[in-house]
């Protein structure tokens, strides 16, 4: 009887050492749409509600337990799922967890996940995009087998180290079709932009951007080819701009009270600079227009106080009103034409203080002026000689051009001059002008 009494309690013992062994375990629970289990104090999603619609966030903890695992199967056909947030406690994602989600279209995957594995996105056929990061190693088996809509892999680690990936064959070819952008590799973007008919449009850019900033000439393999309306306007903390040679149009106000923006380089490529683009940059210092452009429009530069010198191509006729308003340190413009040129472009009022700078003709085709025209006809004749002698006589309301009217070089303009043009015209007297 001694014995079977220790047996007994010999069998107790080894039961209840074998229950401290086992694994706490809890039975399958439901929170919210998920059905879930607690095992060693960490929780794994096991289902969700298949009825569940729109955006879904996972909790990061259940019970006061981190959700470290999504299980098989376990959004398996929640169809009308659009986006699911995974928390960044999730470290294990089982196969076929997301199959047939047909509404998705784009998911991040927390880093800490190793794999992807088998059948995880099968059937995901409005996934568009999808976050992948550095610590995958390994996609298995059509994990992402008819995801026909998937444009946009972002990974979070460079070029080599997506390479060394082991991707199961077939959706090596399914990935390999949508645009694989390296995080690490890519500077986040300060501007916002729009694509139409492929070709972009800069639409803003951060108001917190500062120093030199270059302008992509291509975004997403589509050519930038605008610089829109008012997108870096107020951009207060940049100081240089350099606008590539994609780009055709810079539209109004584009860079208007940019406080600090001192220099700009603008390509040939460009062919309008619309209105008030550079309005109130007071920093800006001196700017070269591109060849490619016929005309400065309206106030393009007013306000621009501290604006002291700007090269004009010879391909302008035309100033718009006020388009240099206000530009009161503008001492020298260089016009790449020749002074016969600059007369002939129309300027529009309020623009004294472009009038008033020092033009400097950079045109080397024909001179400025051809001595002896007094009248800035183009031809040399007896008119000339009657507008020199009333020039000379003064009282009477005539234009000349000046620099013309001393013919004989000798630094006053008299009498000299007038026979010596004379002379020139009667021929016989071996006089060059």
């Amino acid at each position: 009887m001694k014995k079977k009494i220790l047996s007994f309690a010999l069998v107790i013992s080894i039961m209840a050492s074998m229950f401290v062994a086992l694994p706490m375990t809890a039975n399958a629970e439901m929170s919210g749409i998920y059905t879930y289990e607690v095992e060693n104090g960490e929780v794994t999603i096991t289902d969700c509600d298949r009825a569940a619609s729109g955006d879904v966030k996972i909790p990061s903890t259940i019970e006061d337990c981190p959700v470290t695992k999504i299980g098989n199967d376990a959004f398996y056909y929640c169809e009308n799922l659009t986006s699911i947030e995974i928390p960044d406690s999730v470290t294990s994602i089982g196969y076929g967890a997301f199959n047939e989600c047909t509404s998705l279209t784009s998911i991040v995957i927390p880093d800490g996940v190793t794999i992807i594995d088998d059948f995880t996105f099968l059937g995901c056929t409005d996934l568009k995009s999808i976050t992948i990061p550095r610590s995958v190693t390994k996609i298995d088996e059509m994990a992402f087998w008819r995801c026909n809509s998937l444009t946009d892999v972002y990974y979070g680690g460079t070029e080599e180290e997506w390479d060394a990936i082991d991707i199961y064959k077939e959706d090596k070819e399914d990935l390999m079709k949508a645009t694989i952008h390296f995080i690490e590799t890519e500077e986040p973007s300060i501007f916002t932009y729009e694509i139409e008919n492929g070709k972009v449009t800069i639409t803003g850019c951060d108001k917190s951007a500062s120093g030199d900033i270059e302008i992509p000439s291509t975004i997403e393999d589509c050519p930038v080819t605008k610089i829109g309306q008012n997108s870096f306007r107020w951009c207060n903390e940049i100081t240089g701009i350099v606008v590539p040679d994609s780009v055709k149009v810079i539209d109004n106000w584009a860079f208007g009270g940019c406080a600090k923006l001192k220099s700009i380089t603008i390509p040939d490529s460009v062919t309008s600079i619309g209105f008030g683009v550079f309005e109130c940059s007071e920093a800006l210092e001196s700017i070269i227009l591109p060849e490619s452009i016929t005309a400065i429009d309206e106030y393009t530069f007013s306000g621009c106080t501290g604006l002291k010198e700007i090269t004009i191509p010879d391909s302008v006729t035309s100033i718009g009103e006020g388009a240099f308003n206000d530009c009161d340190s503008l001492s020298d413009v260089y016009f790449t034409g020749t002074a016969l040129e600059w007369y002939d472009v129309v300027i529009g009022t309020y623009n004294e203080d472009l009038t008033n700078a020092t033009i400097h003709f950079l045109g080397t085709d024909e001179p400025a002026f051809t001595p002896g025209d007094i009248s800035g006809e183009g031809t040399i004749d007896v008119r000339d000689v009657i507008s020199l002698r009333r020039f000379i006589a003064g009282g009477y309301d005539i234009t000349v051009n000046e620099s013309a009217v001393d013919i004989n070089k000798d630094g006053t303009v008299d009498v000299r001059d007038v026979i010596t043009l004379r002379r020139f015209l009667a021929g016989g007297y071996g006089i060059e002008l």
